[in-house]
C-alpha cells in the first residue's frame, strides 16, 4: 500500500478512499477463508507478509501444522484460516 497525505481533501472524497481500501482487504479475506485446498509456504510467506524462517518457526513451534507430500510441506487450508484469523 502506497503511504497517503491528507492535505485538504474533502470529506466525501476520503470516505471514498477508505471504503475502496477496506473493501479491497475484505475480498483478498474473503476468498482466502474459501480456499480449501493446501498452502505451500511461499503462499504462506506472502499471505502473511512474512520470511521462510518465520514459517519454520511457526512449524516448529506447532502454531501452523506442516505435512509433507512427496517431500514437500504444505499446510492444510483449515490451520492456514485459523491462524489468520488469530493474527488479525
Amino acid at each position: 500500500m502506497s503511504d497517503i497525505k491528507i492535505v485538504n481533501v474533502p470529506l466525501s472524497e476520503l470516505v471514498d478512499i477508505i471504503k475502496n481500501v477496506v473493501g479491497d482487504e475484505f475480498q483478498k479475506t474473503s476468498k482466502t477463508e474459501d480456499r480449501t485446498d493446501p498452502y505451500t509456504k511461499d503462499e504462506i510467506c506472502k499471505l502473511f507478509n512474512i520470511t521462510m524462517p518465520t514459517v519454520d518457526g511457526w512449524s516448529r513451534s506447532g502454531e501452523l501444522k506442516r505435512m509433507k507430500i512427496k517431500g514437500r510441506v504444505y499446510f492444510l487450508a483449515k490451520d492456514v484460516h485459523e491462524l489468520l484469523n488469530s493474527k488479525k
